[in-house]
């Protein structure tokens, strides 16, 4: 996967420019599967299908130039809101649209299609296979499970596109167990799920993280979006389950996505270089502020460490 250090991300522009506002398409779905039915990560299989006829939906934007992300929500037991980074590299056209296929990267995206077929309908098929990439995929049944979507954002304007399962989407349950979510045919295309409030993102190799406006705009920054329910862990840099554990905290850094703070190993060795105020046991928030583990906000005239 591209990463950036935080010091080389620093460099780029202040302030991502704001992409044009996307199109959204909610296109109506006809089977989910979700399955793991061995319980070994290698095992697991995710696949989504929409089509929906006589539709208006039109495909905007070029994955190949910018990429795209794709979003895999799960309700229920063991709920998931996951984000995989598509790569331009990885997408190619095909007749009426655009084909993914994971053969290099570290997701666990095997093939994403999105096209207008014949008879003017509109085609969303996904495949997530854990034997593919290097990143884990740890979406798995809900046991029970409710409700799923796939969201499918082309970036730098380009469209959004969705399938719903459950929920105001409605259809009918299959298997409902710890091995198989099974969902087909629902009566109804809602919108797409909006987005977490801010998105934690990571730096990998750099060992810091911060938090975006979306997905969309870390992956652009060459981070990892983490999942939609993630913090941004001093301790270790990485977007984590909450609740983050303290530890190096920038303050005030001026970062691409702002004024904002960063955490993680990381930024001890450039928070001062980047404008920031360094403290040793603080987390990065989602307003953008170093606080103490307690919530409380840290004391900006402290010396930092």
């Amino acid at each position: 996967m591209k990463r950036v250090t935080f010091a080389g991300a620093c460099l780029l522009s202040l302030v991502l420019a704001c992409p044009a506002a996307a199109v959204e398409h909610a296109i109506l779905g006809k089977k989910v599967v979700v399955r793991d039915s061995t319980g070994v990560e290698e095992n697991r299989i995710v696949v989504v299908i929409a089509r929906e006829n006589a539709t208006s939906a039109t495909i905007a934007g070029d994955p190949t130039v910018d990429g795209a992300t794709l979003r895999i929500v799960t309700a229920g037991g063991t709920a998931v809101d996951a984000f995989y980074p598509l790569f331009a590299f990885n997408w190619r056209s095909t007749s009426g649209g655009w084909v993914y296929r994971g053969l290099s990267g570290t997701q666990p995206v095997q093939r994403v299609v999105l096209k207008r077929t014949g008879g003017n309908a509109a085609l969303l098929k996904v495949v997530l296979r854990g034997s593919v990439g290097g990143r884990d995929l740890d979406v798995v049944p809900p046991n029970p499970g409710t409700a799923a979507a796939a969201v499918l954002i082309i970036h730098n304007g380009g469209g959004r596109y969705c399938a719903s399962f459950g929920g105001a989407a409605g259809g009918t349950i299959g298997r409902n167990t710890a091995a198989l979510f099974r969902m087909k045919n629902p009566t109804a295309a809602p919108p797409c799920p909006a987005d977490p409030a801010q998105h934690c993102c990571d730096f990998g190799g750099s060992q810091t993280c911060a938090w975006a406006a979306d997905a969309e705009e870390c992956t652009e920054a060459g981070g990892s979006p983490g999942d939609g329910d993630s913090v941004c862990d001093s301790a270790s840099g990485l977007c984590t389950p909450p609740p983050p554990v303290p530890g190096f905290c920038c303050g005030g850094a001026m970062t691409v996505f702002g004024t904002n703070c960063a955490a993680g190993p990381g930024v001890a060795a450039v928070c001062s270089f980047v404008g920031g105020t360094l403290f040793p046991s603080a987390v990065c928030t989602t307003s953008g502020t170093c606080a103490s583990p307690s919530g409380a906000f840290v004391d900006a005239s402290a010396t930092p460490f």
